[in-house]
């Protein structure tokens, strides 16, 4: 609710601002050459207009990309790690309790240690990787008696090197921001166009309002998109360790 609230306050503002800098030029600025004027401002601000909604386009479909990418790699891990448990499960206690406990504690030390680092845009996974070793170590002492617990070893092992690469990947991803030179020509594009609208003559100042408040509100709306899938695992669009936490409430009620 205080984000959206926050929302709300930014667009009010730019709305405000809109309406006082429209009045203040009308009321400073002779009224001589409008048609010429209006056509020469129209023209710019098709072209500014149509580069800057290009580029807004761009990022927040990369943007999005990379938010559904983290949140498939996190739900990978969580289905991972479960198949882990089940293949220990199976086992005899000689070799699954080792592979259980090395399980349980990489999921705690993702959800309790590494999620917090990476919402503050961290990537100190030394103990996960730790974790994940512990994991590699405990399927690798597993030794088949019969065909049946071999079938398991092989499933724990694909699931070992499934759980890495989804761990590699959203590693990878809590870095995956839009970079300062394009944050510049995404608030430059969108500044042209803008002020492209307010070189605009119109018979009436509401009319001349509700336009530039229009473009301005939708402006503002998309930089804000892209804003919040900037990072991944923080702010108001970010993805969580829910899955992760639910596979880890799943493998303690089977002990």
């Amino acid at each position: 609710m205080q984000h959206f609230a926050w929302i709300i306050a930014v667009l009010v503002a730019c709305f405000l601002a809109c309406t006082a800098m429209l009045a203040l030029l009308r009321h400073r600025r002779r009224r001589r050459d409008t048609d010429s004027h209006n056509e020469a401002s129209a023209a710019f601000m098709g072209v500014a207009g149509t580069f800057a909604a290009i580029i807004l386009a761009f990022v927040i479909i990369l943007e999005y990309e990379a938010l559904s990418s983290a949140e498939q790699q996190t739900s990978t891990e969580a289905s991972q790690l479960l198949e882990l448990y089940w293949a220990a499960h199976a086992l005899p206690p000689a070799s699954g309790t080792p592979l259980k406990e090395a399980v349980l504690r990489y999921g705690e030390l993702v959800v309790g240690v590494e999620w917090p680092r990476m919402v503050d845009g961290k990537v100190d996974a030394t103990e996960g990787w730790a974790a994940v070793t512990r994991i590699r170590l405990a399927v690798e002492n597993i030794q088949p008696a019969d065909a049946r617990q071999a079938t398991f070893l092989a499933s724990a092992q694909q699931a070992t090197a499934d759980l890495v690469a989804a761990r590699q990947a959203r590693l990878a991803l809590v870095n995956a921001t839009v970079s300062p030179i394009i944050w510049l020509v995404l608030i430059t594009s969108c500044a042209a166009t803008v002020s492209c609208g307010f070189l605009f003559r119109t018979e009436r100042l509401s009319s001349h309002v509700v336009m530039m408040g229009s473009i301005i509100v939708v402006i503002v709306l998309n930089l804000l998109v892209v804003y919040e899938l900037d990072h991944p695992f923080s702010r108001g669009i970010a993805v969580s360790p829910a899955s992760i936490s639910d596979a880890l409430d799943h493998i303690r009620r089977l002990g």
